[in-house]
C-alpha cells in the first residue's frame, strides 16, 4: 500500500515538473523577442534568416498554413480585472510582458482547435502564437490575429470561454490586401499592422438610410430605381479601402455572416494581387450571386 501512495506521489511530482518544465520554455521563447513566435514573422514561412529578396513574388502564410491577411476583433471590456482574471484561468493564453498583450497559444484548450497545417517539428514545447489581446483604453480591449481563418476560430472559441457580460465582440477591422514575404518581415510587431494603412468606417445602417433618402426624394418609382441605381454605381466606383471596420452582429446572425464578409475580403484581395486592381466588393458579390 505505501510503495503504491510513493508510486502515485512520484507520478504526481513529474507531472507538475513536466508542466513547470513546459511554462519555463513558454516564458524563455516569449522573452527572447518572441523570435521562435509567430511574432517572427521569417519563423512563419520557415525561411529563418534568409535573404527574402528573391521571395517579393510569393505569398505570405502563416504557420498554420492561411494567407497573411490580418484581422482584428473589438471588444467592449466594462471591467478588464474581470477579463484578465479569466486570462489567468486560461492555460491558453499567457502575458507577454515584454509587449503588454496577453498571447494566445497553440496548447492546453486550445490544442484541437482546427488549422489548415502544422509545421511537421511542433510539440507541446514549442510556442504558436495564433493570437494577441492588447487593453486599448479603459473599456476596449482587441483580439490581433494574422488570418481570417484564425478570426473566426477565435470568436466562436472565445465565446465559449468568456462571458459576453465579460467582452461582447462588437467590431472588426480587416486588411484588404494580401502581401509578400518581404512586406510581411517588415509589420512586426503585428499591432503596428493597424498604424500602417489609413482606417475606413464602414457604417452598413448609414447607407440603408441614404437610399431611404433617395427614394423618398423620388416623384415617381422610375425615379427612384434611377437615383438608386446612380448611387450605387458611384459607391461601385470608390477605391475599395485598405484597411476596414464593420460591426458585427455574432450574437444576432451567428458566424456565418462574418464568413461571407471574409470571403469576400479574401476575394477581392486575391484579384488585387493578381494584378486587376479594378475589381470591387460589388463584382465579387455579382459573382458569387450567379454560382
Amino acid at each position: 500500500m505505501k510503495s503504491k501512495k510513493r508510486q502515485n506521489k512520484k507520478q504526481r511530482h513529474a507531472i507538475k515538473r513536466k508542466q513547470r518544465k513546459k511554462q519555463l520554455s513558454r516564458k524563455k521563447q516569449l522573452k527572447q523577442g518572441s523570435k521562435q513566435t509567430l511574432n517572427h514573422p521569417n519563423n512563419i514561412v520557415g525561411y529563418g534568416n534568409a535573404d527574402l529578396s528573391k521571395y517579393e513574388g510569393m505569398l505570405a502564410a502563416t504557420t498554420t498554413g492561411e494567407h497573411f491577411q490580418p484581422v482584428r476583433l473589438h471588444y467592449t471590456v466594462p471591467d478588464t480585472k474581470r477579463l484578465i482574471a479569466i486570462f489567468d484561468r486560461l492555460k491558453c493564453i499567457d502575458y507577454d510582458k515584454s509587449q503588454k498583450r496577453w498571447v494566445w497559444l497553440l496548447s492546453d484548450e486550445a490544442k484541437d482547435l482546427k488549422f489548415k497545417k502544422l509545421p511537421p517539428e511542433f510539440d507541446d514545447e514549442q510556442v504558436i502564437i495564433i493570437g494577441e489581446f492588447l487593453i486599448k483604453d479603459k473599456q476596449e480591449v482587441v483580439l490581433n490575429l494574422r488570418s481570417h481563418e484564425r478570426a473566426l476560430i477565435a470568436i466562436e472559441f472565445f465565446d465559449q470561454h468568456i462571458p459576453r457580460d465579460v467582452a461582447k465582440l462588437t467590431d472588426m477591422t480587416t486588411i484588404n490586401r494580401l502581401f509578400n514575404i518581404p512586406e510581411m518581415a517588415n509589420l512586426v510587431p503585428l499591432d503596428n499592422v493597424f498604424n500602417k494603412y489609413q482606417l475606413t468606417v464602414t457604417d452598413p445602417d448609414k447607407m440603408i438610410k441614404d437610399m431611404e433618402a433617395i427614394a423618398e426624394r423620388a416623384s415617381n418609382q422610375m425615379e427612384s430605381i434611377t437615383m438608386l441605381n446612380d448611387y450605387l454605381a458611384k459607391r461601385e466606383k470608390q477605391p475599395e479601402p485598405i484597411m476596414e471596420k464593420r460591426p458585427l452582429y455574432f450574437y444576432e446572425d451567428g458566424i456565418s455572416s462574418i464568413k461571407l464578409q471574409l470571403k469576400i475580403h479574401h476575394i477581392v484581395s486575391m484579384k488585387h494581387w493578381t494584378g486587376n486592381t479594378d475589381y470591387t466588393t460589388m463584382d465579387a458579390i455579382r459573382e458569387m450571386s450567379v454560382e
